[in-house]
Parts: C-alpha cells; structure tokens; sequence
C-alpha cells in the first residue's frame, strides 16, 4: 500500500464513488469520513501520515458529464466561517491533468468546501508545503468505471 498518498471521501454506501474505490483499497490508503468527527479524523490522519498526496473526493450535481477539479476552497460553511483566523481562501496544489476531468473555481460553501478548506489550512500550519493537494467533484450518476479509470490515471501518475 503506498503510505504517500491519502484519499478520502464521505461514506456513502452502493454510491458511484464507494463503487469507483472498491478495487484501489488494497493500494492506496482510503479514508471514509462523515461529520464532524470524520472532520477531525482526516485533520490528525495528515499531521500523522503527513502525505505526499492528498486526494479527496465528494458529490456534485447530478447530470454532470465530467468531474470537476476544485482549484479554490473558500473559509465557509453555510452561514459560518471555518477558520476565524484562516485565510479567506486556499487554492488546490496538486494540478490534475485528465481527458475526463475539468478546472472548476467554485467549491461553494457545502460540506465538501468545509472539508477540503480544512485540509489546505492543516497543510499550511503544520509546515506540509511538499503536500499536493486536489479535490474532485462528481455527479452521482456518473459512470463508476470512467471515474475510477480516471482516479486510476491520476495516482499512478503522482510520483
């Protein structure tokens, strides 16, 4: 298993993104998280594993025909701001390049943003700057096997 590189995603059981992973699990380090203790979870697993790589993952809008590479994580939650003394916006340091996957500029203020937000800020203030760190966005009806030959692609690529 390659102790450099950490993906994680929220649990969603039978989701296309669950579907997608099956088969790498035995490679790559996988963490499912949900909520605020999966928050924290994933925060002590990168000061921990301190990675070279950071892949994380969640849903987006359903119809989309490609996935989408957050490039901005903005200091938002809802209505709160995640990080009072953070920065007001992180930007993605691990450049993706894949026929089946689209720069996009907007993680919005979801969960997903509040996830990837919090891992930039970690690897900011624990010194991390060699961590390379991207965040995808797919459509939970996209299909499974293009979206894990596309994850597949981008791993064995991170070197």
């Amino acid at each position: 298993m390659r102790s450099d590189l950490l993906i994680f995603t929220f649990w969603i059981p039978r989701g296309i993104i669950a579907r997608a992973l099956f088969p790498l699990k035995d490679k790559y380090k996988i963490l499912y998280v949900s909520g605020d203790c999966g928050l924290r979870t994933l925060e002590s697993q990168v000061v921990k594993l301190k990675p070279r790589y950071i892949l994380g993952l969640g849903y987006y809008r359903k119809g989309m025909k490609y996935i989408r590479s957050e490039q901005t994580f903005q200091n938002s939650y809802g209505k709160s701001v995640i990080s009072p003394e953070g920065k007001a916006e992180y930007a993605s340091t691990w450049k993706l390049s894949h026929e089946l996957i689209k720069d996009a500029f907007n993680a919005g203020n979801s969960r997903c943003n509040q996830f990837a937000y919090t891992v930039a800020d970690v690897i900011e203030k624990n010194n991390l700057s060699g961590t390379k760190f991207a965040y995808l966005h797919v459509a939970p009806d996209y299909p499974h096997d293009s979206l894990r030959i596309a994850i597949t692609d981008v791993l064995e690529s991170a070197s």
